[in-house]
């Protein structure tokens, strides 16, 4: 396991690899066009856009963690999971409509005192 990146609302710690970091600048372009750093990558993971993680459907024992971009751009980063530690594998931009799925988990809402 690498070094700790960051911490999703779970709990559950995420790394990110020399290799996978490598990986989402070199096979993505865009991103680093569009000015993606290591920190959009956190702040996807440390608090996912809508409070919710999704089930990924493509990448075996992954979520689906997203974060916005500005006003249009939506950054998805999948995470393979090993019990309950995480990996980074890839991170890419999707379009807006295609980000929700099965949500895994949801932040709980805070309830409201009368």
């Amino acid at each position: 396991m690498n070094p700790i990146f960051a911490k999703d609302p779970r709990g559950y710690q995420v790394g990110l690899s020399e290799k996978s970091w490598e990986h989402i600048s070199t096979d993505h372009p865009d991103l680093d066009k569009n000015g993606i750093k290591r920190n959009n990558l956190k702040s996807a993971i440390n608090n996912p856009l809508d409070g919710c993680i999704y089930e990924s459907n493509k990448f075996v024992n992954s979520d689906l963690y997203y974060t916005q971009i500005g006003d249009y751009k939506i950054l998805r980063v999948v995470v393979r999971y090993f019990d309950d530690v995480g990996e980074i594998v890839t991170a890419y931009f999707c379009h807006v409509d295609s980000y929700r799925g099965n949500i895994k988990w949801q932040r709980p809402k805070k309830s409201k005192r009368t």
